[in-house]
């Protein structure tokens, strides 16, 4: 039973971000704190523009959310905007990583999206996917009625997107 204590202690400070070392002087020991990573393992491969939000330094209009074997999901910081109900919209970007390296025929696609951060739930409002010229190829709008709500499953790309758009509110400017 004590063992599986300390293992469940230990997975809550590897998911707090936080990690425990312990040093022994003597008979004494001594506790560092060390904050997780917050850089992504792939970042140096991040296209222009986009990236990871510095400490204490102004996002860029992009900001990673996460990433899958084969996309980026980055997250509009200036765009977003908060409903009367208390939802969350702001325009997603998923970037191909092969559109980096390669011509692939659409680079990326951009999602309006609107989360309800207390129902852990998201739903479409737009769609816009761009060739490799630039230009937009296929579009599409919902109206209010026809886009449903989705809730995210758990440990999935959605859910991550969701998770990190509501953890940071704080990009959404006052009225």
């Amino acid at each position: 039973m004590l063992k599986l204590t300390s293992i469940l202690g230990l997975a809550v400070l590897i998911s707090l971000g936080t990690v425990a070392q312990t040093t022994k002087r003597g008979s004494r020991s001594k506790k560092v704190n060390r904050p997780a990573a917050t850089k992504p393992a792939d970042e140096g491969l991040l296209p222009d523009g986009f990236g990871v939000e510095p400490l204490g330094v102004e996002p860029p209009e992009w900001l990673l959310a996460t990433s899958s074997s084969d996309t980026y999901y980055f997250y509009n910081t200036v765009k977003m905007s908060r409903a009367k109900s208390g939802t969350i919209k702001t325009w997603v970007k998923l970037v191909l990583k092969t559109s980096l390296d390669e011509n692939s025929d659409y680079p990326y696609t951009l999602e309006l999206r609107e989360y309800d951060c207390d129902e852990t739930r998201s739903r479409l409002l737009s769609f816009i996917r761009y060739g490799k010229d630039g230009k937009p190829s296929e579009s599409y709008e919902l109206e209010d009625k026809e886009a449903k709500w989705k809730h995210a499953a758990p440990d999935s790309v959605g859910e991550a997107v969701l998770e990190t758009v509501c953890k940071n509110t704080r990009f959404i400017k006052a009225k």
